[in-house]
């Protein structure tokens, strides 16, 4: 039997957004964060699937400024797709952080575009080198605002 290759990819962007579930009071810290910083997210990966993360989530307030790298010349840890970033966050990179899990694609690349970078770890994660600082991902939320304020 012929698959339509359309077909089966819009069958599996909808399972996958089907399956993701919001974690409870993630906006709030985000929120938070924006009280006094401005916050924009930066994520690799097709348009299409994306926005249909964040819309499933509704996320798309939740940030000053959302960057897909499907919508950009590349995608992270190409410095451009944090210069389009940058550019709508409207800061300069030595004054802006970026908090990511990806060692190479998060941490590296923020880092050789200039950017302060915090890496979140998991329980068996190592520290990027380039890391200005860490957090647990468990302890994200609650520790987040004071990594930010001691670089």
């Amino acid at each position: 039997m012929d698959a339509d290759p359309a077909a089966v990819a819009a069958a599996y962007r909808e399972a996958v957004t089907d399956a993701i579930t919001p974690v409870a009071g993630a906006r709030d810290p985000v929120a938070a964060l924006r009280e006094e910083y401005r916050v924009g997210l930066l994520t690799n990966g097709p348009v299409r699937a994306q926005s249909a993360k964040l819309d499933r989530l509704d996320w798309w307030d939740a940030f000053d400024t959302v960057h897909i790298s499907g919508d950009l010349p590349a995608g992270k840890p190409d410095g451009r797709a944090f210069a389009a970033l940058l550019d709508g966050l409207e800061t300069p990179a030595a004054e802006t952080a970026y908090v990511g899990d990806h060692p190479v694609q998060d941490v590296r690349g923020a880092d050789a575009a200039g950017l302060r970078t915090v890496h979140v770890l998991g329980p068996d994660d190592e520290a990027a080198p380039e890391a200005d600082a860490t957090v647990a991902r468990d302890r994200l939320a609650a520790d987040l605002p004071g990594v930010l304020r001691g670089l």
